[in-house]
């Protein structure tokens, strides 16, 4: 990380109106958010980023349609109200291995490398599972780099096009720094997709580690729906265990017990009823 100081940027996420059950499974997993490949580049590791969610200062209400078409573009216009914050320790590629094959073995890349773990152990597993509300995913790799998150991604664009590869499409992502509980807000601010960077800089203290992690079979929830068959196919995997006879009873048991118990968590979460 050679050129993190620390002076830092900070920034507004907007997440969505579930923000209960996200500072939750923040507190536990971590976050990892979506960004657009164009602002990836103006995060660098260390940053600061407050997950947030947007209230509006114009309803519309009953104020008559003059008024309402006066306002303009103040009807944009709310505070962020704060949630969560985190350093950016994360960078996510998604299901792009031809791209990040060819990153790795970039000059630019090799004499930058400091510390790289295959998840995968060789390829006989699948990777580090992730498991979210939102979606999941599997990181097959993590690589520890001596560059700053504009020059990977120079790096990775030079690449796509000298090759005619796919862009990356890229995760941030860190642990929960500090959580809010006393309605802490940023004022006039509008809701945006992806992250707004705010004015000035911060001092903040030096992350130690940063990593790029290659992700595989990435997958998102957008519906409820989406959830509850992704929670449905990890059931279906248990009629697996019956096929085994040979497998010692206690330990089937053991194992049923543990999905059963996990999936009934995911369910209460859904408002579904416990499996018997």
């Amino acid at each position: 990380m050679k050129k993190q100081t620390n002076k830092q940027k900070e920034h507004i996420l907007f997440i969505g109106k579930n923000y209960n059950s996200f500072l939750k499974e923040a507190k536990k997993k971590g976050i990892s958010r979506n960004i657009p490949l164009t602002q990836a580049k103006r995060v660098n590791w260390g940053d600061r980023v407050y997950c947030s969610f947007h209230e509006k200062y114009f309803t519309g209400g009953n104020y008559p349609s003059e008024i309402v078409n006066f306002m303009g573009n103040l009807k944009q216009l709310g505070r962020a109200r704060l949630i969560c914050s985190f350093r950016v320790t994360n960078l996510y590629v998604k299901d792009n291995p031809e791209l990040m094959s060819k990153f790795l073995k970039d000059e630019r890349v090799q004499e930058n490398i400091t510390d790289i773990t295959d998840h995968t152990e060789g390829g006989s597993q699948p990777g580090k599972s992730v498991d979210r509300d939102c979606g999941s995913y599997h990181i097959g790799a993590s690589i520890s780099l001596n560059m700053d998150t504009g020059e990977i991604i120079d790096v990775m664009n030079d690449i796509a096009g000298k090759e005619g590869i796919e862009k990356a499409s890229i995760m941030i992502g860190g642990r929960v720094e500090q959580t809010f509980k006393n309605g802490e807000a940023v004022e006039n601010i509008k809701f945006t997709r992806g992250l707004k960077t705010l004015e000035g800089e911060v001092k903040l203290e030096r992350i130690k580690k940063s990593k790029v992690n290659i992700v595989e079979g990435y997958r998102q929830y957008k519906t409820k729906k989406d959830r509850m068959e992704a929670i449905e196919r990890r059931l279906g995997n248990l009629d697996d265990f019956f096929k085994k006879p040979k497998e010692a009873p206690r330990k089937v048991k053991k194992v049923i017990n543990k999905a059963v118990k996990e999936i009934n968590k995911e369910l209460q979460e859904n408002g579904r009823a416990n499996l018997s």
